[in-house]
């Protein structure tokens, strides 16, 4: 009667572990027990009816207690297998390699996949290897980061070797807008300086001084004060300059051509100084333009593009309308120079203003044309515009200082003999001839 009922209740174990059930048996019985302790029960081999029947005969009650003791223990999962040594961690994933995040698949923690930590983000293993970390603001990191980097700071440095170049080329600029000054006051009463305005010559060479130290606000850790000052600087002498160079031109073709027939006019001009009337209107016009500018909620600031690995500095363009208004004024009287200057090329050859005026404004229009150019072109490169406005500012004052100055300058200085009076009178009997 016990062989079916023990079959029954170990039928899932003797197929796969009649040998850990016997061993346990046997080790847990009684030491009296000569019966159990037979060669045939400690044989793994031995005829299963025979250890049955065996078991029947002697201590059939206790041999129960024990095995029913085994099979709740087994279905409780305690370790019924002492002395044995503890079973093996078993892992459902591999370690992630370094770089990487763990991505859970399931509830259980050791069961996850791997997943790069991207650009920009890192991941400390040590403190939580589940989590991709954002790098800071001023830092960067590549694909598969465990630590970031501070980003390269750039802007047009002091020491750069083109900052250098810029920097001795406005110097130079204004030593020699010196040096032209200084011979124009040294031969103030000859014709040439009288036909090239006379004051007003004198206070065009001191605005070109003036706009070429823009060039120094270029160079350096961009800064309230310097993004600020760049562009009105340059703009306002330099339109100072412009205002010089169309009234000097509309003034000669007055006196030639429109003198005679409207005296008045004329009189009206002279008397009440019209020509430092229209330099103050325009020059007055353009510092108010550029204190708005400036002081306006949305005006020039320093501030910073990030790049990969770098950190930009640049100065912000500010209120667009009223920079382009400053532009547009500028624009104004290069083409109202432009004008009377082409209006007058019929003119004495002493008093012909045309082909200075012409060669100074061509160089301003193509230096800003090819400085819009490189805007567009070198959207993302905001030192390489940085400098190229620069170098854009400093042709524009060479286009007046050599083109407008430098012919007056040969004459004084090599041809002495074109700067008499006697010279300039003889040019002037020529055109009137000519007229009749």
């Amino acid at each position: 009667m016990w062989k079916p009922f023990w079959r029954k209740m170990m039928g899932f174990s003797i197929s796969c572990q009649n040998i850990i059930g016997l061993s346990y048996i046997k080790e847990h019985l009684p030491e009296h027990d000569e019966g159990l302790r037979s060669p045939d029960t400690t044989s793994t081999s031995s005829d299963e009816d025979d250890f049955f029947s065996n078991v029947k005969q002697t201590h059939s009650h206790e041999i129960s207690k024990q095995l029913d003791g085994y099979l709740a223990a087994t279905a409780e999962g305690v370790n019924t297998l002492a002395p044995y040594p503890a079973a093996p961690e078993l892992r459902c994933s591999s370690e992630c390699r370094i770089g990487h995040r763990r991505v859970k698949k399931s509830f259980h923690s050791c069961c996850f996949e791997c997943e790069i930590c991207i650009a920009g983000t890192y991941i400390n293993h040590t403190a939580d290897p589940n989590t991709c970390q954002k790098c800071q603001e001023h830092e960067w990191s590549a694909n598969g980061s465990t630590s970031c980097q501070n980003r390269t700071v750039v802007f047009l440095r002091h020491d750069a070797a083109v900052s250098i170049v810029l920097m001795l080329a406005a110097s130079s600029t204004i030593l020699l807008c010196g040096c032209v000054l200084a011979l124009f006051v040294y031969h103030y009463d000859t014709p040439v300086v009288k036909s090239a305005g006379g004051k007003m010559s004198l206070l065009v060479l001191v605005f070109l001084a003036l706009s070429t130290v823009s060039i120094f606000f270029f160079g350096g850790r961009p800064s309230p004060t310097t993004c600020s000052l760049r562009i009105p600087k340059f703009l306002v002498f330099y339109t100072a300059t412009l205002s010089c160079l169309a009234v000097r031109s509309f003034q000669i073709v007055f006196v030639f051509k429109l003198a005679a027939k409207l005296p008045k006019a004329y009189e009206f001009w002279v008397k009440h100084g019209g020509q430092w009337l229209v330099v103050a209107i325009c020059t007055i016009a353009q510092v108010l333009l550029s204190i708005s500018w400036m002081s306006d909620n949305a005006g020039p600031q320093p501030s910073q593009i990030q790049h990969f690995r770098e950190t930009v500095l640049i100065c912000t363009l500010g209120n667009i309308n009223i920079l382009f208004a400053m532009f547009t004024l500028g624009s104004l009287l290069s083409l109202a120079s432009f004008a009377f200057a082409y209006m007058g090329t019929d003119l004495p050859k002493n008093y012909n203003e045309g082909k200075a005026v012409t060669f100074s404004l061509l160089i301003f229009y193509i230096s800003w044309a090819l400085f819009l150019t490189l805007y567009f072109a070198l959207e993302d490169n905001h030192v390489d515009i940085t400098v190229a406005n620069a170098f854009c500012i400093l042709l524009s004052i060479w286009g007046v200082l050599f083109g407008y100055f430098g012919p007056k300058c040969y004459i004084i200085l090599f041809q002495p003999e074109r700067n008499t009076a006697t010279y300039f009178q003889a040019a002037i009997q020529i055109y009137n001839l000519q007229m009749r």
